[in-house]
């Protein structure tokens, strides 16, 4: 199923390719599965158990190529900046480290399992595109390296550092579906059987 949305607001995805040296013209569009979406309820590995609370945003971690062929992201890729802004926390996460950004007047976004260059810190000025570190080579649980992306409108002020449980309270931050201003097009898998049988 091809699900298509409005255009996107940040260049994330054709930047994301060519920093890895990959032709965006060889992208078709981004691969779900069940449980990597937004607001799901269950995992998208551990067979599939409920998670303790909805997904905060999305794992992008597959994608179709021109050829038709499912390919899946790989650790030591570069990732980019989503979008201009600053760093206001880094935090440790289960495959890596999460950076948390404010852009525009009330923007928040997020980016988990990442191993991130020395420089990116509490405080650093981002441009749209910048390399900010790579995808985790971490591995547990048999989940494949990837990248979760979170975005927010801030309605409240944090008086602590923030983090992904605070990002959680609807009074400070109110999470949004990250996938319109990620791509215009994705498709949703029926099963993750097949992917997890593959060397």
């Amino acid at each position: 199923m091809i699900v298509s949305m409005k255009k996107a607001e940040s260049d994330f995805t054709r930047l994301f390719f060519e920093s890895n040296g990959i032709k965006f013209s060889s992208f078709r569009n981004w691969v779900f599965y069940p449980g990597m979406l937004f607001e799901s309820q269950k995992k998208w590995w551990n067979e599939g158990k409920q998670r303790t609370k909805p997904h905060q945003g999305v794992d992008l971690c597959f994608y179709r190529t021109e050829v038709k062929k499912v390919d899946r992201i790989k650790p030591g890729m570069f990732v980019p900046s989503l979008f201009s802004g600053y760093v206001v926390s880094v935090v440790d996460d289960y495959l890596g480290k999460s950076l948390f950004v404010f852009s525009h007047p009330d923007l928040l976004w997020a980016y988990g399992h990442l191993d991130l260059d020395v420089d990116i810190k509490e405080g650093k000025e981002l441009k749209e595109g910048q390399i900010l570190g790579v995808i985790s080579q971490n591995v547990k649980n048999g989940i494949f390296p990837h990248i979760h992306i979170s975005i927010g409108r801030v309605i409240g002020k944090a008086t602590q550092r923030l983090d992904w449980n605070l990002i959680n309270e609807d009074a400070i931050i109110k999470l949004v579906d990250p996938m319109p201003y990620i791509s215009s097009e994705y498709e949703l898998m029926s099963s993750f059987r097949a992917e997890k049988n593959k060397k």
